[in-house]
């Protein structure tokens, strides 16, 4: 008897919203999974009949019940459709799960960006530059003056980012009129009208590199959004910097110090509203552990004294004590090549760039970044190959593998989940620690074993990457799947990979939520993913040969139910005459300025996998879509862009790490 999962509840909530495109594709996607008790072979295919697959690719699809082989389709839609018209049950692969995942969370902080969050970013920066004029207005001390007039300056950019009708007093037009002007060009390295001459201008450059502010991924989807990345980008990326070596001038410091000020005025209310920005960008960006507005609020506290009037920053003794405070708190140049000190808003950062300094990753003969992140996640398949490579030779790194073995072991599930990204590499783990008794005989193996290596590399590459643009791959994941009940499908054997993804979402809940940004709209489209989750989960523990049967799709409301166009009015790519979506897509992973060395990891097109499950008359073949992973490593060029990427994937195809082909047959 087949029994239909519950989305009863689901469906309650959902019945007079509007769904998103993701939200859709959850409860299209859960509506298809339900439970059978018996292993019966249903559409079973024999190996020797699957067009495409080569002699070689046949003999160890025979040997080890499961082959991977690169794929032709630019997605996994289209790779999924392959699948079914060589007549192949459908395999959902973790691969696939994950780059949804990422995808959905993409749409959730697209959903974000475009409203409340940059209407609070709008409102806080026009704020900003009343209370910093006041401050001009009110300082006597000329070095205090200009500060103030530099930060009127300074957030008159980010508001001018925002509101195109706002025009800058006087007293910093210029100054904006220059900022603004190399932020549209997009292409200079210089240095800044407003922030000036920096500690790191001998080391990284002379100044900013605008070309930062150039949008990508969804970014660059609508004027809004690439407003709102070059307003933040802005309020990222231009630090208050702590003078230091021949830069010995405090007016940085001083700056930041009438920022802070600022905040605290009119019983905090801007304060308050700054953190509500800055506390959801900090975990969907990561930050890069500088001092923020609270740790200068506090050392300033003891140095200035409470509520401190702002003519006490001519103080220069007190200002270089402050000074010192800050930086003993502050992380090292060396570690970051960052600029140390204030920033209004935190970097787009990924820790573990100060990792990959302490393995040495910048020289030349360096073990592969991916391999090293993985092994120190669990990956036994990752650390095999170090030890085949003898990287634990090289002394550097194998004392900071070391130190970073043990820093691992020391943090707690909250550390674990304090941002997106150390959430997303708690997740990866989890492909590394499956219970045995649920993996079919061809998941023991050490084939195996590198498989989930790549597609754990992947999506660490995946989390690296900047949020996608089109969200096209995953909408018509629905698409791809057969529509008949006479099929069967497999889910990968990973239910605690499903468990963490849910408690991602949940602790996501849970920071919209002390945000005040959880409303009724983000809070359906995240409980229906979620009640995906959890159909994954029971999905994945049945039996060896016990097999999940597609029954009919429902979802959403009565009148959407019946139509076939419900997931958001979305058309196939043949049909609409759009541009095929492609799931590639490169990210930089570390950037040693000393010497100019850039380690980036990428995606490629999908490849497929396919995996026989029973024996005898009960064997059953099913097929999947896998990622593509690469990793390169370069001296003395810029990195590249994904769309850099995808014509060198057009002209000739790079090569794989060497890990890769133990898996993969080409």
């Amino acid at each position: 008897m087949i029994r239909t999962l519950n989305l009863e509840r689901a469906g309650e909530r959902s019945r007079h919203v509007r769904l998103s495109r993701p939200a859709a594709i959850a409860i299209a996607v859960v509506c298809l999974f339900v439970h059978v008790t018996g292993g019966a072979a249903i559409g079973r295919v024999e190996s020797a009949d699957i067009p495409g697959l080569s002699d070689s690719s046949l003999r160890v699809l025979s040997e080890q019940s499961f082959v991977a082989v690169s794929g032709e389709a630019p997605n996994p839609a289209q790779s999924y459709r392959i699948l079914r018209e060589q007549g192949v049950d459908p395999f959902i692969t973790a691969d696939v799960v994950l780059r949804t995942t990422r995808l959905f969370i993409d749409e959730v902080l697209l959903t974000l960006e475009e409203g409340q969050l940059y209407e609070r970013l709008e409102e806080l920066s026009r704020e900003m530059v009343r209370l910093s004029g006041d401050q001009y207005l009110r300082a006597t001390d000329s070095t205090v003056r200009e500060a103030a007039r530099l930060n009127v300056a300074f957030f008159s950019v980010g508001l001018s980012l925002l509101d195109p009708e706002f025009f800058p007093s006087e007293t910093a037009l210029g100054l904006v009129e220059r900022e603004l002007a190399l932020i549209e060009e997009g292409t200079v390295v210089g240095f800044s009208p407003i922030m000036g001459a920096t500690p790191l201008d001998g080391v990284a450059g002379p100044g900013e590199d605008y070309s930062h502010y150039i949008s990508d991924g969804h970014y660059a989807s609508s004027e809004r959004l690439e407003r709102f990345h070059r307003a933040v980008t802005w309020y990222s990326r231009m630090a208050f910097a702590l003078p230091e070596g021949r830069i010995e001038d405090y007016r940085l410091t001083i700056q930041a110090l009438l920022v802070v000020r600022a905040l605290e005025e009119e019983a905090g209310d801007w304060l308050e509203l700054w953190s509500l920005v800055y506390d959801p960008l900090l975990f969907f960006r990561g930050g890069a552990g500088d001092p923020t507005v609270l740790d200068y609020m506090e050392i300033a506290d003891d140095v200035f004294g409470e509520k401190f009037g702002i003519e006490i920053l001519s103080d220069q003794e007190l200002v270089a004590r402050f000074a010192e405070r800050v930086g003993e708190i502050a992380p090292p140049h060396f570690e970051t090549h960052e600029l140390r000190g204030l920033r209004f808003l935190c970097p787009r950062d990924f820790h573990y760039r100060q990792g990959f300094r302490r393995l040495g990753s910048a020289a030349e003969d360096a073990p592969s970044v991916a391999l090293s992140l993985m092994a120190l996640l669990g990956s036994r398949a990752a650390r095999s190959v170090l030890d085949e490579q003898d990287a634990f030779d090289q002394e550097i790194y194998r004392l900071g593998y070391r130190e970073l073995e043990l820093e691992l072991e020391q943090i707690t599930y909250g550390g674990w989940t304090s941002d997106l990204y150390w959430s997303w590499l708690h997740v990866i783990s989890a492909l590394f620690e499956p219970s045995g008794k649920q993996l079919p005989d061809f998941a023991r193996t050490r084939a195996w074993e590198t498989r989930m290596l790549s597609t754990a590399a992947a999506a660490w590459a995946d989390i690296r990457r900047a949020p996608a643009g089109h969200l096209d791959p995953a909408f018509s994941l629905r698409d791809a799947l057969p529509e008949v009940e006479d099929h069967c499908l497999v889910v990968e054997p990973y239910p605690e990979l499903y468990i963490r993804l849910r408690d991602l979402l949940d602790n996501l809940g849970d920071k919209l939520w002390e945000s005040y940004l959880l409303d009724d709209s983000i809070s359906v489209r995240m409980g229906s993913y979620r009640e995906f989750l959890v159909s994954l989960e029971e999905s994945c523990v049945l039996p060896v040969g016990a097999t999940t049967r597609l029954g009919a799709v429902r979802g959403g409301s009565p009148d959407q139910a019946s139509d076939p166009s419900f997931l958001g009015g979305v058309e196939r790519e043949e049909q609409r005459g759009a541009p095929v979506e492609r799931a590639a897509f490169i990210a930089s992973v570390y950037h040693d300025f000393g010497t100019g060395t850039i380690i980036e990891v990428a995606v490629g097109d999908p490849d497929l996998i396919y995996v026989s499950v029973g024996g005898g008359e009960d064997r059953q073949l099913f097929g999947g879509v896998i990622s593509s992973f690469y990793e390169f490593k370069t001296v003395g060029r810029k990195p590249l862009t994904t769309e850099d990427w995808l014509k060198k994937l057009d002209s000739s195809l790079p090569p794989r790490p060497q890990w890769v082909m133990e898996f993969l047959q080409e």
